[in-house]
């Protein structure tokens, strides 16, 4: 996890808004202040979700491997259900109103580079402004098939993506107290974290067992160890 220190020098980045969206999504204002919006009942068939090939360098969708064990408990939650409070959430299948909801909160203004909510494995950066959107899309598409994968994730085992976090502050939609307790998480333990680094109060942001996070990385590794020896046979 990079901490606050390794984004200073990168909130001179370059943001866009993106041109290149799918006609299946229809631009709406930003709805930051709508924060108790009730949870959606929209349905989405199978056709409605868009397929395309993104044209950014070093993308990769995160492929399920259960897809027949999806628990009925399962929702697909709000990004900013702590930094905004926003609590919308929506079916497994509701893909395509999800990222539309972010697209609201966002205003249709994407930031170039972005991180997963579970793992470090795949960098989403957008090599070109007209493909931010695209770059995001397939970001969320990565998230949701995390969540897809383990019936156990929910919004505890989220981790801010510091990349968005400083988007949306040099846009001024997020306050300046939230923005500083958001750019304070850390998953150092607390011996190891120097006094006064980080607000105390940065634990109520992304609060979840940390190990998890390990469990995730372990994971990854061992598919592509038994990846790399199916190949050897």
């Amino acid at each position: 996890m990079e901490s606050q220190d390794d984004f200073d020098d990168s909130l001179s980045e370059d943001t866009a808004t993106s041109t290149d969206k799918s006609q299946t999504y229809t631009t709406r204002s930003a709805l930051f202040s709508d924060a108790s919006r009730s949870k959606s009942t929209l349905t989405t068939a199978p056709d409605d979700i868009p397929h395309f090939q993104p044209s950014i360098v070093g993308l990769h969708l995160y492929h399920p491997q259960n897809h027949g064990s999806v628990s009925h408990g399962q929702t697909l939650w709000c990004e900013f259900v702590e930094l905004l409070g926003c609590t919308a959430t929506f079916r497994l299948d509701e893909e395509v109103e999800w990222i539309q909801h972010h697209e609201d909160h966002l205003g249709n203004n994407f930031p170039r580079k972005l991180m997963c909510w579970f793992c470090d494995f795949v960098p989403f950066n957008a090599q070109h402004p007209k493909e931010a959107f695209a770059n995001f899309e397939v970001r969320m598409q990565h998230i949701r098939g995390h969540i897809l994968d383990d019936h156990r994730l929910t919004s505890e085992y989220m981790r801010p993506d510091f990349h968005l976090i400083q988007h949306l502050y040099r846009k001024r939609r997020l306050r300046q107290d939230r923005y500083r307790q958001a750019m304070g998480y850390s998953e150092l333990p607390e011996e190891f974290q120097i006094p006064g680094d980080h607000p105390q109060s940065h634990r109520a942001l992304g609060q979840r067992p940390e190990v998890y996070v390990d469990d995730l990385a372990k994971e990854d590794r061992r598919r592509r160890r038994e990846k790399k020896s199916l190949s050897r046979k």
